[in-house]
């Protein structure tokens, strides 16, 4: 599988805290094969904490059906809301990809 793994730091709230994300729209409009994970990860009190795990046809049809994030200059903008261990992006719930490593096959040393 491809994964493309996106950083971005902690934004505190009063009750969680948020993280912003920038993404090329050609990129998520292209097929791959094998399919492309996008791993969002958050870096918050110098830990990378919680990851947003989801394959990029998920993502677009999110954006495109749900109208999840928004668009400029040929990137999409990601702005997901944590708060105990919920995930919310424009107002979608998106906790089911909240560290979703389902489709990543374990690893035994």
């Amino acid at each position: 599988m491809r994964v493309q793994v996106k950083t971005s730091q902690a934004i505190e709230r009063q009750n969680g805290f948020s993280a912003r994300f920038l993404l090329p729209l050609d990129q998520l409009q292209k097929r791959y094969n094998p399919e492309l994970y996008y791993v969002f990860m958050v870096l918050r009190h110098h830990e990378w904490v919680d990851k947003i795990i989801i394959p990029r046809s998920d993502l677009l049809d999110l954006h495109l059906i749900k109208q999840i994030g928004t668009t400029h200059d040929g990137y999409l903008n990601l702005y997901f809301s944590f708060q105990n261990k919920k995930v919310v992006c424009s107002e979608i719930d998106i906790t089911e990809f909240y560290n979703n490593f389902n489709d990543f096959p374990v690893i035994s040393h």
